[in-house]
């Protein structure tokens, strides 16, 4: 996988994140590549992503958006917690994963994982770029049609002869194992 990676820490004031968004904007002028921006950019996106705080007010969500407007960026779909920031009364979801256009023609069944905050005041991102594919394990089947070939019991006795060690149930098991692959 090849795609453009960008860590964030915004600032805690509106006017001090204005220089983080101008930066983003011109990188995302000139950006051909697949790109995803992760981190803390300590600014919310929409009303619902406070709670028990102070009213939203909407100069503290316009840049964001209009950032995303600007950009044709939008926020990866996040799995997992609710809210990514807290100080045990307020609750904000002010830690994203933000990807281009490029992004979601490639990856677009992608995922941010919120995790648990463990030891922090943050919730952990988790963009799993690599899955493991479960193998789809298919039941044993028997073809009644398989029993009128001239070499069926030759074929079942050679795979039911193989050795098979363990409890009952799993020396069954490899047996018919056997025979599937005979």
């Amino acid at each position: 996988m090849d795609f453009q990676f960008t860590a964030i820490y915004g600032l805690h004031n509106i006017k001090d994140r204005g220089v983080l968004w101008a930066d983003l904007k011109g990188i995302a002028d000139q950006m051909l590549d697949s790109w995803l921006i992760m981190g803390d950019f300590n600014t919310i996106l929409h009303i619902e992503d406070r709670s028990n705080g102070a009213p939203v007010k909407e100069a503290e969500i316009r840049d964001f958006n209009k950032f995303l407007v600007e950009t044709g960026m939008m926020e990866m779909k996040a799995v997992g917690r609710d809210y990514t920031w807290t100080n045990e009364h307020v609750y904000s979801r002010i830690d994203r994963a933000i990807v281009n256009a490029h992004w979601i023609q490639k990856w677009a069944h992608m995922e941010a994982n919120i995790m648990d905050p463990r030891c922090s005041d943050h919730s952990p991102l988790c963009v799993a770029l690599f899955t493991i594919e479960k193998k789809n394990n298919r039941p044993f089947r028997f073809l009644n049609c398989l029993a009128t070939h001239r070499e069926f019991f030759h074929v079942v006795q050679r795979g039911w002869n193989e050795p098979a060690y363990g409890a009952s149930m799993n020396r069954s098991w490899m047996k018919l194992k056997y025979v599937k692959m005979a």
